[in-house]
C-alpha cells in the first residue's frame, strides 16, 4: 500500500526549494533546485528524510557562497525575502512568522 502523504510532502519540499532558488537570485541555484526536484519521488519515509536533509544542505550552502547573488540595488529586496531557518520549528517563511505574531490571538489584554 503506498502511502499518499510522501508524494504531497515531496512536491512540497521541491516547490519550497525552487521558492528558495528564486530568492537567492542566481541561475546556478536555480539549476540546482530543478535537478533536486527532478528526481524521482521517494518511496519510503526514511528516503523523504534523506531528500529533506539535501534539500536544505543545498539551500544552506547557497547562503553560504552566495549570500548576495543580486546586484547592490537589488540586495536589500532579496535579502527581504529569504527564508529565516529556526532550529526548532524548521524553515520559516513569512505564513509561519506572521503566524507566531499573532498568537494567541484569544488571550485577553493585559491591565
Amino acid at each position: 500500500m503506498k502511502n499518499e502523504w510522501i508524494p504531497r510532502e515531496w512536491d512540497e519540499l521541491c516547490q519550497r526549494l525552487l521558492r528558495r532558488a528564486e530568492t537567492q537570485g542566481s541561475a546556478s541555484c536555480q539549476q540546482h533546485a530543478k535537478e533536486f526536484s527532478q528526481q524521482p519521488e521517494p518511496a519510503s519515509y526514511p528516503e523523504l528524510l534523506d531528500r529533506v536533509r539535501e534539500a536544505a544542505t543545498l539551500a544552506i550552502g547557497w547562503s553560504d557562497a552566495e549570500p548576495y547573488a543580486a546586484s547592490e540595488s537589488n540586495a536589500s529586496s532579496t535579502a527581504s525575502k529569504q527564508m529565516k531557518f529556526d532550529p526548532e520549528h524548521g524553515i520559516v517563511d513569512s505564513i509561519d512568522e506572521a503566524s507566531a505574531e499573532s498568537f494567541p490571538a484569544s488571550d485577553p489584554p493585559a491591565y
